[in-house]
């Protein structure tokens, strides 16, 4: 007997695939937690460096301060008239629009009597 074709639905991936993702993140955390480990050895300072210490004063020196000079002001020039680049026109009132008088439409009317018509 022929084996008959299942259908075609989700199909998980593999196994051998996610045990390989798993050794492969377990690899890399450990090679994370190896190179977090290494110390480095401290710098040695050198014992007893000599310091230089500087001492630095300011001496005020004495001099006569000069008399105040009283410079008369200029006046101030007289502000410049200041044209308007932009002045603003008035606007004609709007117009009323006129109403025109016309004729009501009037339906239209059947010539003859009303009633039933012949057809003879």
């Amino acid at each position: 007997m022929a084996k008959t074709p299942k259908p075609l639905l989700y199909r998980p991936p593999p196994r051998w695939q996610w045990w390989a993702a798993f050794g492969g993140a377990v690899a890399i955390h450990l090679t994370a937690v190896a190179v977090a480990q290494k110390r480095e050895a401290p710098v040695e300072v050198p014992p007893d460096v000599p310091t230089a210490v500087v001492e630095a004063t300011l001496q005020a020196t004495e001099e006569p301060t000069p008399p105040p000079e009283d410079i008369p002001l200029p006046e101030p020039p007289p502000p410049p008239e200041i044209k308007p680049e932009y002045v603003e026109e008035t606007t004609p009132p709007p117009k009323k629009p006129t109403t025109q008088k016309f004729a009501p439409i009037k339906a239209p009317q059947a010539a003859g009597r009303p009633g039933t018509m012949s057809i003879s």
